[in-house]
């Protein structure tokens, strides 16, 4: 929850794998949202090919926001991947 006007760059990373008695290849994606509406540019996806193959998907963002506060969301596209070690850094650039 960004609880102040202003100007923000956020940046998201996760490890992410086929999940349980998932059977690739698959295709894990991930926004964010603000709001609950999605943020362009903000996505990032990888098609896993293998059982139990690993990869790391990351993007950034910069958004503003004129009426707090504004709830910002990492969203998983589909249910196929499992995602781990999930990190989200937000900074204030004003």
């Amino acid at each position: 929850m960004l609880n102040e006007t202003g100007i923000y760059v956020i940046h998201y990373d996760t490890t992410t794998s086929d999940a349980a008695g998932v059977t690739p290849p698959i295709t894990a994606t991930l926004h964010l949202e603000q709001d609950g509406v999605k943020i362009q540019g903000s996505s990032s996806s990888a098609t896993i090919t293998e059982l139990n193959q690993a990869t790391t998907l990351a993007s950034n963002a910069i958004v503003t926001v004129v009426t707090p506060p504004s709830t910002i969301r990492l969203i998983a596209s589909n249910t196929s991947a499992d995602y781990a070690e999930a990190n989200i850094t937000i900074m204030k650039l004003d």
